[in-house]
């Protein structure tokens, strides 16, 4: 069975915080826990965060965690199992968009992209509430093309909860269904 790919988006080092990077760490250990694979942008600061989390899954395996950098070579000390460098710049955004979920994390203008190109992909989008881009756009619904709203997270409990369910409907193939 394909296991459904989470994209957590988010700041890098510059901009991230220490409550970004703890929320990007237990995403990425939940996410696997709950049989998903994890793909960030690949870089330091949340996506770093994510990676550390996904591997301390009790049931992590080898090819849990996809990065898609922005560049033609890998950050130094990129923890994914796979890297794809893919020389698109801020491009790459398009491609995170397209997990079969995508959660954020804090950030700025690229998350802000990565979110409204997965709403546009027709993505189930989360967002922790609070500080940047994800917490502006948490519990809205950003155009009238979707009856739905960006998920909004306000603890780990919401995040377990809406990732599980997520998780679910994600297997049985009904990405709509996973939306509502």
């Amino acid at each position: 069975m394909k296991k459904p790919i989470l994209s957590i988006v988010g700041p890098n080092k510059s901009q991230s915080s220490p409550l970004h990077e703890r929320r990007a760490r237990d995403a990425g250990r939940m996410a696997v826990e709950l049989g998903f694979r994890v793909m960030t942008g690949g870089e330091e600061g949340v996506m770093r965060a994510a990676f550390v989390g996904a591997k301390t899954a009790k049931n992590y395996a080898s090819g849990d965690t996809i990065a898609l950098c922005d560049r033609d070579d890998p950050d130094k000390g990129c923890l994914a199992d796979i890297i794809i460098c893919t020389g698109l710049g801020h491009a790459r955004n398009f491609i995170m968009a397209h997990g079969d979920a995508v959660l954020a994390i804090g950030g700025g203008a690229g998350t802000m992209t990565e979110i409204a190109f997965a709403w546009g992909q027709n993505r189930p989008v989360l967002a922790f509430s609070g500080k940047g881009s994800a917490g502006l756009l948490a519990g809205k619904r950003l155009d009238t093309r979707r009856s739905d709203r960006v998920i909004a997270i306000n603890s780990e409990a919401d995040l377990r909860r809406h990732l599980s369910r997520l998780g679910k409907q994600l297997a049985r193939g009904s990405t709509k269904r996973a939306r509502e």
